[in-house]
């Protein structure tokens, strides 16, 4: 599968040049030759933010005159080699798992135009299927939030029911708990927390003061409609409704302080999350979702091939 979205990805990616790609390729074009802080000086000219896992891979591979395409394409490939080992792991059968890596609108989106949220992506992914080595999971997860301040929500989405539904959170008890491990992934995530906000608090307040201002604080139900519907259908797979509940609050938080750009994604990896374990993924909600995003997907391909950019 691997090899198979490389290959994809080098026979595709020049037909996507517009857009928020000519931003990408201008960064990467003049990043040759620079020097750590002059790079890091010119980045946010380009880029507006401070993105490290995306920035460090650029300045080192435009240094070593390496092709901006292929190095997107490699990072598809382990993009799409962790998706199918996760699936894997999850026991979902091997044709919806590479149904979903090969034909889902949100994949081609981090394929070919979410370049700094793919990083970030990767790295969550990486430290999903890493949980049980801590270590490694929380490396991940740090070089996950400093690739895209917005992974933020999924850790939250993540770490929410595991505090709220767990015993010593239930109790009242926080000190003979029966599961320890909620307590140490939220202090983890608290002290990952305070370091992203020393590195990217700034650019974090930024970010919120620009979408809040660009929506002019008009919000419609309209917003939350997307992540409303994919929140009921995750109900239907699983008995666990009210750790669903709790993992998508944080979600809708983030629409209502930022609209649903790119959020409508983290709403359907925490569908993804659950339902593609009911049966292996053979059930009717992945069926019709997988529908669904196969349509968005051929039309984003349909756009790129006429106008440069899939939107």
């Amino acid at each position: 599968m691997a090899l198979l979205v490389f290959i994809a990805s080098l026979l595709f990616a020049p037909f996507y040049f517009s857009g928020d790609q000519q931003f990408y390729r201008l960064t990467y074009e003049n990043m040759s030759g620079l020097n750590l802080m002059e790079a890091y000086s010119l980045y946010p000219l380009f880029m507006s933010s401070k993105e490290l896992g995306h920035f460090i891979t650029i300045w080192m591979t435009s240094g070593f005159g390496i092709e901006k395409n292929l190095v997107m394409a490699v990072v598809n490939s382990l993009l799409a080699f962790f998706v199918m080992k996760l699936f894997e792991k999850w026991s979902v059968s091997l044709f919806v798992a590479s149904t979903i890596c090969i034909t889902n609108y949100y994949m081609l989106v981090l394929y070919f135009s979410a370049e700094r949220l793919k990083f970030a992506v990767l790295f969550f992914i990486m430290s999903v299927y890493y949980l049980q080595n801590t270590k490694k999971s929380f490396a991940l997860s740090f070089l996950a939030i400093v690739s895209h301040v917005q992974m933020l929500i999924m850790y939250a989405a993540l770490l929410s029911p595991k505090f709220f539904l767990n015993d010593f959170f239930r109790t009242g008890s926080i000190f003979k708990p029966k599961d320890t491990s909620a307590l140490v992934s939220i202090l983890i995530f608290i002290t990952g927390a305070v370091l992203v906000w020393m590195l990217m608090g700034y650019q974090i307040t930024s970010k919120i003061d620009y979408y809040l201002v660009a929506k002019n604080g008009a919000r419609t139900p309209l917003d939350l409609l997307k992540a409303a519907s994919i929140f009921c259908l995750t109900l239907l797979y699983t008995k666990r409704r009210a750790e669903v509940a709790l993992a998508f609050i944080p979600i809708f938080i983030l629409i209502f302080l930022i609209g649903n750009e790119n959020v409508n994604m983290f709403a359907f990896a925490i569908f993804i999350c659950y339902v593609s374990r009911y049966r292996r993924g053979l059930n009717f909600g992945i069926l019709i979702t997988s529908i669904y995003f196969c349509f968005k997907s051929v039309n984003f391909i349909q756009r790129t091939i006429a106008t440069g950019q899939g939107f």
